[in-house]
């Protein structure tokens, strides 16, 4: 009888194992709300990076031309829209860059996190937010 016991015993402790693998199997494939967050905000990025180089070969053209004007006011006029076409695409470069990184940053979370994410969103009538637990991240 005990050997018969022992034998069960070893034979449910494969098949726990192995649905343990199994589950984690299925929960490494699957992507959380923070790796799809990430995806989005990566291909934000990528898009303000874009407006930033599509803006930068406007600003250039502007410059080029600024030179054939005469006109001291248009001159002027002209000068004060490249300098702000210039700021905006700073603006652009910056935050592109930011939310690339912020986008990348997520997914990598994403990837390595053990477990289930440790972020987490109330929302209900009386209570609402955004939390992070660090349980079970380290």
């Amino acid at each position: 009888m005990a050997v018969k016991n022992n034998a069960l015993i070893e034979h449910l402790k494969v098949a726990i194992a192995e649905r343990e693998a199994q589950r984690e199997l299925e929960r490494t494939g699957q992507w959380s709300w923070v790796g799809f967050s990430g995806i989005g905000a990566g291909v934000l990025g990528l898009g303000l990076i874009g407006g930033t180089i599509y803006l930068n070969s406007s600003v250039s053209t502007e410059i080029n031309d600024i030179s054939l004007i005469n006109d001291p006011a248009l001159y002027a006029q002209r000068r004060e829209e490249i300098r702000t076409d210039q700021s905006t695409g700073q603006v652009l470069l910056y935050s592109g860059i930011g939310l690339a990184a912020l986008g990348g940053s997520a997914i990598v979370w994403d990837l390595v996190s053990p477990g289930e994410s440790p972020f987490s969103v109330r929302v209900n009538p009386t209570n609402s937010g955004l939390g992070f637990s660090v349980a079970g991240v380290f």
